[in-house]
């Protein structure tokens, strides 16, 4: 019996930022896309476990892209990209509400960046969670499987008793090996058709 709908944030309650991001810093600091993008992916996996600090990510990024920008300016470029570039899905919102008030437990399973999870606290983005996991914070990100199974640990419950929502594959393989139920989603009609089957 399926008591806990765990989901991931970016691509699947809100629009993954990730692109914009990339074609924003493009434009600001007149460098080519593909660029952009190789650097930040290198780097980030670091930040978002929180090996590195903010500073240190960008100093990183700014050494990578051979620019010479204040940290607090690519900070706020970060912070005002984010913001303007997440768009939630309302009918995955609605979605949330709805489980929460049937009684199911729900966590979030995010990877993500420390500016980025201040944003989402202080704005109450959190608030239908009984759990949020947050790569930044625990020092573990997807597909570890310890980050799985502390979520199941918060929780208090058994994998089979879960099912987990990500819009990237490689993130429900290590989910599946645990036995934990899982969704790869693609758009909100999908995924309500989907979820049926387990609730």
């Amino acid at each position: 019996m399926i008591k806990a709908v765990i989901f991931d944030i970016g691509g699947v309650l809100e629009k993954d930022t990730d692109e914009f991001a990339f074609r924003r810093m493009s434009k600001v600091f007149n460098r080519d896309v593909n660029l952009v993008r190789k650097a930040v992916e290198d780097i980030i996996p670091d930040f978002q476990v929180g090996k590195i600090t903010n500073k240190e990510f960008f100093k990183r990024l700014a050494s990578e892209l051979k620019l010479e920008i204040p940290i607090k300016d690519w900070i706020n470029l970060w912070r005002d990209t984010y913001v303007e570039g997440r768009k939630p899905y309302k009918e995955v919102e609605k979605l949330l509400v709805n489980l929460r008030n049937s009684k199911y437990k729900l966590a979030a399973l995010s990877n993500t960046e420390s500016p980025n999870a201040k944003f989402n606290r202080r704005n109450d983005r959190y608030k239908h969670f009984n759990v949020v996991v947050l790569s930044c914070e625990v020092g573990l990100g997807k597909p570890n499987p310890e980050i799985y199974k502390l979520t199941m640990k918060k929780l208090g419950l058994k994998p089979q008793e879960c099912v987990f929502i990500d819009d990237k594959g490689k993130y429900l393989i290590p989910a599946k090996k645990l036995g934990i139920n899982t969704i790869l989603f693609r758009k909100s009609k999908q995924l309500k058709k989907d979820l049926k089957q387990y609730l």
